[in-house]
């Protein structure tokens, strides 16, 4: 399928994986805005037990995830997170571009709330119109 244009939406650690991807490897001309849902941009308190290399990198206070806070990207991003997140319990909104916080919901239950979903198909939505799409409260 080709497309002109496409929209990077990712949970947990994919948020920092599309962002490495956006900033560090020059990203893709067709994505015109990424997504992030329950992303650790500020870390996972509990990836010390994780295996391997992922855990160093997405636990609170690592450099990768430092470098990407600081980091712009040509693309805007839209960061949503749990207000109940036990997972990734703060540090999930980048403090740059649009945010939603999803009051009373948990990492897992963000995904599906009505919120997180309504705010997603909006956005394509105006992407696929040429319009722009903010959040709306939950």
């Amino acid at each position: 399928i080709r497309t002109e244009s496409s929209m990077f939406s990712v949970a947990s650690n994919g948020g920092p994986a599309a962002g490495w991807f956006m900033t560090e490897l020059g990203g893709d001309a067709r994505v015109k805005e990424t997504i992030s849902i329950s992303s650790p941009f500020e870390g996972a308190p509990r990836a010390r037990f994780f295996p391997g290399v992922l855990a160093r990198d997405i636990e609170p206070g690592s450099a990768l995830l430092a470098r990407l806070r600081g980091a712009s990207s040509a693309v805007p991003h839209f960061s949503i997170a749990g207000g109940s997140d036990r997972v990734v319990p703060g540090g999930a909104l980048l403090p740059h571009g649009e945010t939603l916080l999803v009051e009373g919901a948990g990492h897992n239950e963000v995904l599906y709330h009505p919120a997180t979903v309504a705010a997603v198909v909006r956005r394509i939505a105006a992407m696929s119109s040429g319009r722009t799409a903010g959040p709306r409260a939950a």
